[in-house]
């Protein structure tokens, strides 16, 4: 992580901010009116009237400035409407606002890092069968990896891509996907990283109900 934002007017970060900076880590708080572009990370507040803290969701996650901006939603552990939301809004996932430094350190490089911490599966005798250019490596609530034998094109493969995931995982056809990047693993092999936004409940408990299956299976 490079630069990392907190979005909020509490002093409940504070702390956070200044543990970040003491380990090396260009770490600031911002407000919602604020420009975000400079930073990779943004932990977003949901204790703003919330309305106000959609509005600025919604607005990151329409923005392709941010498709590759890894945004938390800080949320008390009691409010799970506003959990789900901030996931169906963008968010890769939600902290509470109590969170250790350790902790929020630990969650960020999980999910800057999904190959390490996606379930990893071998699809070929399973029912579902990915058709886009490969197969699929790994899955999580967050996104998944495609193996394929070219380097996947964010612009030029999306529309194929989006198509195809979509039917696949029998996912809503509201739910976007980002390609991050396409790292070789062989001459003639790639594994793209795919990023879910906008998934609704019933997408979310979709994939639940994949990883479940296929964890045990």
């Amino acid at each position: 992580m490079k630069k990392i934002c907190f979005v909020t007017k509490s002093d409940t970060f504070d702390q956070l901010i200044s543990d970040f900076r003491r380990a090396n880590i260009d770490a600031h708080k911002r407000d919602l009116k604020d420009s975000f572009t400079q930073f990779d990370v943004l932990i977003v507040d949901l204790n703003y009237p919330l309305e106000h803290a959609y509005t600025l969701l919604d607005r990151l996650n329409n923005d392709y400035h941010f498709s590759e901006t890894l945004i938390i939603a800080a949320v008390t552990s009691k409010d799970q409407i506003a959990k789900v939301r901030s996931l169906a809004l963008g968010c890769s996932d939600y902290i509470s606002p109590k969170i250790s430094f350790r902790d929020l350190y630990k969650k960020i490089q999980e999910l800057e890092n999904p190959e390490k911490n996606l379930l990893k599966k071998d699809f070929k005798n399973l029912k579902t069968k990915m058709s886009f250019d490969g197969s699929l490596t790994h899955i999580s609530e967050n996104g998944c990896l495609v193996r394929s034998k070219v380097s996947l094109d964010r612009d030029q493969d999306h529309l194929k891509m989006k198509s195809k995931l979509t039917k696949d995982l029998h996912l809503s056809n509201e739910v976007q996907f980002s390609i991050s990047r396409s790292n070789p693993v062989t001459k003639k092999s790639y594994v793209t990283e795919i990023h879910f936004q906008n998934l609704k409940e019933d997408d979310h408990d979709r994939i639940r109900q994949m990883i479940k299956e296929w964890s045990i299976s």
